[in-house]
């Protein structure tokens, strides 16, 4: 090992796809097709009111807000399932350049069975990553525990190809954020965390990473200094987003999940997770 961190090289950051999902209760076209200017702003209702036996349609729009290319499936999902059937397409198949986008249009039709349900755009085989998110404080640190049920531990080239985690905080929602990208320790390879900077990936001697395989699949623990986060020493809150990198059971390939909801924390800070310290 070098004696010191500072020679350890930055990591380039490589091209990668980055897809976000919208759902929305109207159709998922904007009248200017060569922008990404969306004429009703970004303030889009959460929730619309359905009549039982009548069909709402719903729209999913897909972008690729990344530097590569995009490809797969994602599928609609109703949560309950027996709140409402699906009344036309639910599927859709991605082959995105970088910033092109797609979209799907079809109903919703409510059973009456459950008074509130919501629909959601899952991808591959709809198979849900199962994690279970930890959050403490230990003086000036924040300490992240995420035990996930993983069939398929690896490690990829890159921290973010395989099984592991992608750490987004925020002072508060909408603020400009910080982003680490972490594994545990797999395939003889030791556990690491890096944070995300405009020269590629830095690697800070004191934020640490611990963790490995487990029965169900593997556990991570992050300890990383408050400032290192973008937040004062004595921060009493703050915005939070994870990203959960795993093989789920029953699916047959990886998955990305987010904690705290479907806008992409790449570029949007404004749906994080309110955390806040307790004394």
């Amino acid at each position: 090992l070098p004696q010191t961190l500072d020679l350890v090289p930055a990591e380039a950051e490589p091209r990668r796809p980055i897809v976000e999902t919208m759902l929305w209760p109207w159709p998922a076209e904007w009248p200017d097709a060569t922008s990404a200017h969306h004429p009703w702003g970004d303030d889009l209702p959460g929730a619309v009111a359905v009549a039982a036996g009548e069909a709402q349609v719903v729209s999913l729009a897909l972008e690729n807000r990344g530097d590569a290319p995009a490809r797969g499936s994602y599928r609609l999902r109703v949560v309950p399932a027996a709140a409402a059937g699906i009344r036309g397409p639910r599927e859709l198949n991605v082959a995105l350049k970088p910033n092109a986008r797609i979209g799907l249009d079809t109903a919703v039709v409510a059973t009456g069975k459950h008074k509130t349900f919501r629909v959601e755009a899952v991808d591959g085989n709809g198979r849900p990553v199962q994690a279970t998110v930890r959050l403490a404080m230990a003086g000036d640190r924040l300490l992240v525990r995420v035990d996930v049920a993983d069939t398929a531990p690896r490690r990829g080239p890159k921290l973010w190809d395989g099984s592991g985690l992608e750490l987004f905080v925020a002072p508060e929602p909408g603020k400009p954020r910080v982003q680490f990208v972490a594994a545990p320790s797999l395939d003889r390879e030791p556990a690491q965390a890096r944070r995300i900077a405009r020269n590629g990936l830095e690697a800070l001697d004191d934020v640490v990473a611990a963790g490995g395989r487990t029965p169900a699949g593997w556990q991570l623990t992050l300890a990383v200094p408050l400032e290192r986060l973008g937040l004062a020493s004595n921060a009493v809150s703050f915005a939070l987003d994870l990203v959960i990198n795993a093989t789920p059971p029953g699916a047959d390939s990886h998955r990305r999940t987010h904690l705290a909801c479907e806008l992409n924390p790449f570029s949007n800070s404004s749906c994080y997770a309110r955390v806040r310290v307790a004394p």
